[in-house]
């Protein structure tokens, strides 16, 4: 599943590495960080300036309860992570980084290219498998996949506004992303043919 955080609020405890990276996760997908902890890294510096982080220093108590839609237990304490996923706000999602298997949620490894993404997780069993099957998959990517995939994109959108018949929209969305057609270097004017040939039928 890929959740969907624009608009979602989060609360991160802890101030190390994993809460970075945690945090730089929600806020390039478009949510919103309150983060609070007693002290940061000084890899912080160039981040805790962004608009849509909330910094509030200090310690967090096993008492407190957040109901933010989300909240990232970040820290080396297991007793306040226990504590805090007890007292956790109804449907909320937590994610601890001292246990994956009783967390909510995963943070894989991303590939992004274009409208392309691709997460990879081994559920916390190997990080350095994980990396070395990313970098595998990036070297097996094409140069033009980006590009393929904006021109399916917008070839689909004028299929399914055609007037042409479902059966024959199916098969031109089909053929599109084969090989064949899809290398081609004439592959819109092949689309913009076949649509006029299939409408005067």
């Amino acid at each position: 599943m890929l959740l969907q955080w624009q608009g979602r609020s989060c609360v991160v405890i802890g101030g190390g590495s994993v809460a970075l990276r945690r945090t730089r996760t929600v806020i390039e997908a478009g949510g919103s960080v309150y983060l609070i902890t007693g002290c940061l890294t000084s890899e912080w510096t160039a981040l805790i300036p962004h608009p849509k982080i909330t910094h509030e220093k200090r310690m967090v108590s096993k008492r407190e309860c957040f109901l933010s839609d989300a909240l990232l237990l970040c820290t080396n304490d297991k007793n306040l992570h226990d504590a805090l996923m007890k007292n956790r706000a109804p449907r909320q999602l937590v994610y601890r980084a001292d246990n994956a298997s009783r967390s909510d949620i995963h943070f894989p490894a991303i590939i992004r290219k274009g409208l392309l993404t691709i997460a990879l997780s081994t559920s916390g069993a190997s990080p350095v498998y994980t990396k070395r099957l990313r970098k595998k998959i990036v070297n097996q990517l094409s140069d033009t996949t980006e590009e393929d995939l904006l021109f399916l994109k917008h070839a689909r959108e004028r299929i399914l506004n055609s007037r042409i018949h479902s059966s024959e929209k199916r098969f031109l969305v089909d053929a599109l992303a084969s090989t064949e057609v899809l290398t081609r270097v004439d592959r819109e004017s092949w689309l913009s043919k076949q649509l006029d040939e299939m409408g005067k039928i």
